[in-house]
């Protein structure tokens, strides 16, 4: 069998002849069944290695009468059977030679002939051997049905695809092959249905019996001995990787029922199973463990399975993901509710949601949050109306925030090819409506939605809230630059779809949740504690506080859209899942390509241009195949180009190093810094400098030119101390001074050190006696950095040097 596992191939004969002439070949992986019938524990004993399985065939000559030998009559029911426990089945049939026998043994003589044994599937080979282009129409239907319950059997969706287009291709009646396949899947639907299904009181073979509201069994005397004063029904396992749970219904002999969901702990232990169900009422197991173990296996043998749903939005697990609220899921375009019990049914697996389960319906301290996501519009809400008024109400910043939502319903898609996801920042002063835009698409998954402020969420709040959701929007409101750190990083880390690590529920190993939720933050302040956050985000500045009549009332009709919950049109855009898939690339590209053809890819970040063309991308992957979607392409696209500019525009503004500078005058203006003590302006002809990493070298100027000296550690920290007084964070001294040197700003450190008066009180040079009674000038002495002054002024709006005027005579 190590042969089979390295091979990942069992090559399966009939007698130990043809095993031994094979391996006598150098081909090991082959095993006989010795005249035989392969049983189905034999064949599952092949599992565990994750090997296919190939027969070969003994050439027999069939019986009068018979049109088929031996050996094909042994493939045909091995086969079968191998198919229908999910093998990959093929053969490699002997060639017949007149009426002679043949077998592995006497035919594979040399390799020469084994190498010229064609291999084939063995669908399509059963099919070669029953299907006859010559037989009646009813007969070939007979062999279509009976193929097609073989090819149900294939698990991989991509190899039954192709056997069905070999089979429609070679024996025609496609549309006769492929109703046979889908009655076939749903005649096995129905048998694993009736499998599942099973009645209350089957409890042949559990050592115990049922009689009314009792299980009983016999004591050594034969006499009844009762266990419960209960049935129980056991309705659903639940899957799940961290907390497993059980779905039971309880009876007891007052006719009292009660359904209940148990923690697998609750249900492994006799003792804790018992605090349990007494907990729900006059309910009790009289024997002891012993006894509760027979229970628990009539229990686990008779409990259906189900997936716990683990989030909420876009679930890429079963069989082909699905986008779920917490009352039902979107399943290849469609809507499925869940039914009493928060079960879903599909055609191969269930799924379960427990917030609107009537198990916990009526307890409305849990699933607080998850009760919010639920899709129940009062009315179906017109997605052209909704995203016309949104665009009418807010202008361009509609529907870039309309891009935006969109993007965040296909997240993953989009993520899967940029590795990050911005954020849509909505900024603007008191009174702007900033919270109520977000809360109009908020409201496109949720009713009444909770709003965090940021000030009172702390960073695990902030992690647990966007872990509940995926392909959804989550709100933070009320950002402002005095924010910890760690709610700083935190935002950044939402970019690259990471979120915060844990230890495990063990305690053994950390764990890091991912973020797959789209993130909407408001707030009256711009994101600039950090250029790093700055950059991760798409930025829409909301500006108009006051509305005219026109446009109030255009405001109270789109709040009457909003109020009626229009989750029917994130719904809806759910249908063009697989059209997104498939035309996402090609948008990236087109969008990207377009983009950096009209700005200066060199000035403008590479994050700022694909943040905007991921809202780009995603409109021109939808417009062609979604019909609600009422805006050009060319529209949003000088939209998106629009608000990539202005973006850029702020961000000098907006940067470490702006921040630095910005921070650098103000002390100046307090009197921390001080012109002549700390840095000065000169004209300059010639600078000797060495730049960083460089050798040194003359810096020629065709005039006199102004250029600024800074003292290097007392000017960053005097910066940093305003910094602080301001709530502001600059990053540390090292990669502050790396990005200042790295500016086209910088000439280099002066090769010499330069004269720094130290000053008084009052601004004047401090001067020192010595013995004689002379004084002189007390000046420190340092290598400083060098900068373009007008360059500097230019770029960060700041004025440096001290002007003085002489004082007009008073002559009154």
């Amino acid at each position: 069998m190590k042969a089979a596992r390295q091979s990942g191939k069992v090559y399966l004969v009939e007698g130990a002849p043809d095993v031994m002439r094979l391996q006598s070949l150098g081909i090991a992986n082959v095993i006989a069944s010795l005249g035989g019938s392969w049983s189905k524990e034999q064949l599952g004993y092949f599992s565990k290695f994750s090997c296919s399985l190939c027969f070969i065939p003994d050439s027999d000559k069939p019986k009068d009468g018979e049109k088929f030998g031996a050996g094909e009559k042994f493939v045909f029911a091995n086969g079968r059977l191998a198919t229908e426990m999910g093998f990959q089945v093929s053969v490699r049939e002997i060639p017949k030679e007149g009426n002679a026998k043949q077998d592995a043994d006497s035919y594979i003589t040399c390799l020469e002939r084994w190498e010229g044994l064609t291999e084939k599937d063995f669908i399509l080979w059963y099919t070669d051997k029953h299907y006859d282009t010559e037989s009646t129409n009813d007969d070939q239907l007979k062999v279509i049905s009976d193929v097609c319950d073989l090819l149900v059997n294939i698990q991989s969706e991509v190899f039954q695809a192709s056997l069905l287009t070999d089979l429609k291709d070679k024996y025609r009646k496609a549309s006769v092959w492929k109703g046979a396949l889908a009655d076939a899947a749903r005649r096995r639907q129905e048998q694993k249905r009736r499998q599942a299904i099973k009645k209350s009181d089957e409890l042949e073979g559990y050592r115990f019996y049922r009689k009314g509201y009792h299980y009983y069994d016999l004591d050594p005397q034969g006499r009844e001995r009762a266990w419960t004063n209960f049935i129980i029904r056991p309705l659903f396992l639940i899957a799940d990787d961290n907390k497993p749970s059980r779905i039971f219904e309880l009876e007891n002999e007052n006719r009292i029922k009660r359904t209940i969901e148990l923690q697998q702990a609750d249900v492994t232990k006799l003792d804790r199973f018992k605090e349990k169900i007494e907990g729900k009422g006059d309910f009790r197991f009289f024997e002891k463990q012993e006894k509760y173990e027979l229970l628990k296996a009539y229990i686990y043998g008779r409990t259906e399975e189900a997936q716990r749903v683990p989030q909420l939005g876009w679930n890429n697990i079963g069989e082909r993901g699905f986008y779920a609220f917490t009352n039902g899921i979107v399943y290849e375009g469609k809507w499925k509710p869940v039914d009493d019990y928060g079960i879903i049914r599909l055609d191969n697996e269930n799924f379960y949601l427990p917030a609107l389960s009537k198990i916990h319906k009526r307890n409305k301290n849990v699933y607080v949050n998850e009760r919010r996501f639920i899709h129940a519009p009062k009315r179906e809400v017109s997605a052209q109306e909704y995203f016309a008024l949104l665009h009418e109400l807010y202008g361009n910043n509609g529907i870039a925030a309309i891009c935006f939502y969109l993007a965040t319903l296909f997240r993953d898609i989009i993520t899967d090819t940029t590795r990050s996801f911005p954020i849509l920042n909505i900024y603007g002063k008191k009174g702007t409506g900033k919270t109520e835009f977000a809360l109009s698409l908020i409201n496109l998954f949720q009713r009444n939605p909770e709003v965090s402020i940021l000030d009172s969420t702390t960073y695990y709040a902030m992690g647990d809230k966007c872990a509940e959701v995926s392909n959804m929007l989550v709100h933070f409101d009320e950002y402002k630059n005095s924010l910890s750190k760690k709610h700083i990083d935190f935002l950044k880390g939402i970019y690259d779809n990471a979120g915060r690590s844990k230890r495990s529920a063990d305690g053994e190993r950390r764990e890091s949740t991912n973020v797959d939720c789209g993130v909407v933050l408001t707030g009256q302040e711009m994101p600039t504690a950090d250029i790093a956050l700055f950059s991760r985000v798409i930025f829409l500045e909301s500006q108009r506080s006051e509305r005219t009549k026109e446009e109030t009332d255009k405001y109270q009709t789109f709040m009457k859209l909003r109020n009626m919950c229009p989750t029917n049109i994130t719904v809806s855009l759910m249908r063009y899942r697989d059209n997104f898939n498939a035309g996402w690339f090609n948008a990236w590209k087109r969008a990207l390509g377009e983009i950096k053809s009209e700005v200066d890819y060199s000035t403008i970040g590479e994050r700022f241009i694909n943040n905007w063309a991921m809202m780009l991308a995603t409109y021109y992957c939808l417009h062609p195949i979604a019909e609600e979607l009422p805006f050009s392409e060319k529209e949003v696209h000088d939209i998106c180009i629009e608000g990539l500019k202005y973006q850029h525009s702020l961000c000098n503004s907006t940067d470490e190093i702006a921040v630095f500078w910005s921070m650098f005058s103000k002390a100046r203006q307090l009197g921390d810094i001080r012109e002549g003590q700390d840095y000065k302006v000169c004209l300059m002809k010639t600078l000797k400098v060495t730049a960083k990493g460089k050798q040194r070298k003359v810096v020629e100027f065709e005039t006199d030119r102004q250029v600024l000296f800074i003292r290097e550690k007392i000017c960053i920290a005097k910066a940093n101390i305003q910094a602080r007084r301001e709530g502001k964070i600059l990053i540390p001294d090292e990669s502050l001074l790396s990005y200042l040197v790295s500016t086209p700003d910088y000439y280099g450190k002066t090769n010499s050190p330069l004269k720094f008066y130290i000053l008084d009180e009052n601004g004047k040079p401090t001067r020192r006696s010595n013995e004689t009674g002379a004084s002189s000038l007390v000046f420190d002495q340092e290598r400083a950095l060098a900068f373009d002054y007008q360059s500097i002024c230019g770029n960060y709006d700041i004025n440096l040097v001290t002007v003085s005027e002489p004082e007009k005579e008073n002559n009154e």
